[in-house]
This record gives structure tokens, sequence and C-alpha cells, in this order.
């Protein structure tokens, strides 16, 4: 009898066992999540180069991180989730390979999310920018992005975006060139070091040369660098036009920030003797975002 007793004893703790998993032994999971990203635009004005940006397109990818109970502070490892990679297909964000799942019992999440995807993403982190952001690809692959989301319980959360670092927007002002015929080169740091939990991206390192992207819609040049600032008379901006070199300085100190474009207009004038003189004349400093004061 006592035989018997334990055989059924051990077949009612297996029982137990199995039920608190899915088929396939795995523990049970609340749904697999994905996300609608949205991304904050140039500040909206009549003003052609403010129009300027390049929102997500089907194919790129992004690091999503995943918290518990941390009150939005992201560790560079132990989270939830660490930088699962998500590719923006149609609209929306959804995963490569294993997605993120909630939490059993309804519980929520909170998310981190950054642009572009790269396996050495974590909060802290030193971030570079392209040097040839000739072709669309580089300037976007340039354009760091980050978001954050509080703890929710939604299967679709949103995942909204802003431009981390700073946008330069360069304009000739002449009327013997055509834009389209200069490729600029800016003179700046290319390394970032990045907090995200502080949103904080500091530019670190040497200065390098950084080409400029041409875009035919604004018929202007752009190049996202990280915030940085220049003192008066430093050289910024060179170019070559019929074989000669010319640089332009700043009158100015000016300060690049996070989040914000600045607008250069420089004076392309033919003199008497038939030669010509590039001037940088002063800048505008406009936000990237609607409302990046409420960052």
């Amino acid at each position: 009898m006592r035989q018997t007793i334990y055989i059924l004893l051990s077949f009612v703790l297996i029982a137990g066992v199995s039920c608190s998993k899915k088929d396939g032994g795995e523990p049970r999971k609340g749904a697999e999540v994905s996300f609608s990203p949205t991304l904050s635009p140039f500040d909206q004005s009549s003003d052609k180069f403010e129009m300027f940006d390049k929102d997500f397109s089907n194919g790129d990818e992004v690091s999503v991180f995943a918290l518990q109970k941390q009150n939005g502070q992201l560790y560079d490892s132990g989270n939830y989730a660490d930088n699962v990679r998500y590719v923006y297909r149609n609209g929306r964000l959804v995963a490569q390979n294993s997605p993120i799942y909630l939490p059993s019992g309804n519980k929520g999440l909170e998310y981190y999310g950054v642009y572009p995807y790269g396996s050495g993403v974590r909060n802290h982190m030193t971030f570079s920018v392209k040097e040839d952001q000739l072709s669309e690809k580089n300037y976007k692959l340039s354009d760091l992005r980050t978001a954050y989301t509080s703890e929710t319980n939604s299967a679709s959360p949103r995942l909204d975006f802003y431009h981390s670092l700073s946008q330069v927007c360069v304009n000739v002002d002449n009327g013997y060139v055509r834009q389209k015929d200069f490729v600029f080169y800016l003179t700046v740091k290319t390394k970032s070091d990045v907090n995200v939990t502080a949103d904080t991206y500091q530019a670190t390192g040497s200065r390098n040369q950084v080409k400029m992207m041409y875009d035919s819609s604004t018929d202007l040049h752009y190049a996202v660098i990280p915030p940085q600032w220049f003192e008066k008379s430093d050289i910024f901006i060179y170019f070559d036009y019929d074989g000669i070199n010319y640089e332009t300085e700043f009158f100015n100190k000016v300060d690049f920030l996070s989040g914000y474009q600045t607008y250069l207009n420089i004076s392309f004038e033919k003199t008497d003797d038939g030669t010509y003189r590039a001037i940088l004349l002063d800048g505008q400093i406009r936000p990237w975002e609607n409302d990046v004061a409420d960052r």
C-alpha cells in the first residue's frame, strides 16, 4: 500500500510542474511586444531648410532595452531585456529574431530605444558619426536617436524618438555656382560619450573631417555631428572650387547643441580681379524638434 501511495503522489507533483510551463517546456510568458515608433520632426516653418529630415524606413534597425521596476535607470547589462534587435517594417518595429515578451501576470515594462542598432549599444557607450556623410545611408547612420517609454503593460507601446546629436545645414549665397557643385567638409570631433539615461552626448577625441551630404529637395548641404563648441577664429568649413581651397572661420563662439539644427550661410562672391571670396556669415540655431525643451 505504501508503494502505491508514493507513486500517486509523484504523479501529482509532476503534473503540477507541467502545468506551469508552455508546450515545449518553456516558462509561461505574456504577449510578444512590438512598437509604434515616432520621430520628432524639425521645427516647422515656412523656411525650406527646416523641412529636411530622414524618418525611419523599412529595414532600419533599432536597439531596444526593457526594464522592470528600474524607475528609468538603464543598466549597461542585466536589464529585463538587453539590446534586442528590432527592425522597422511598414510603420512598426518588430523583433528580428528573439522578441521581448511581457512578464506574466499583466506586469508592465519600461523601454529604451536607440537608433542605429549596434552590438555595442548600451547605456554608457562611445558613438561615432560617419566621416563620409555624402550618401544618405551614412548620413542616417550618423543620426543617433534615442527614445524612452515609461512603464506600460501594452504589447504595442509607442517609442518616441528624438535626435540626440546636432545637425549642421549649409547654404551658399551666390549667383555664380550651383549648390550641388560644392562639396563641403567640416572639421569637427566625430566621437561622442553617450549616457542614454542622463540624455547626455559629450563630444570627445580629436577633430576629423566630415563630408556633408547634398539634398536636392532643399538644395542645401547637411551633416550630423556630436554636440560641441567652437571658439572665434576656429576653422570649421572648407571646400574646393575651381582648384582653389577655401576655408571659413567663425566670427564668434558657436555652440552646436543636442537636438538642434544650426543653419550657416556662406557668402561666395566674385571680386574685382575675377577671383572668389568666401565668408561665413552669422548662423542661426534652430530647434530640431518641436518640443526639444520638454525632453
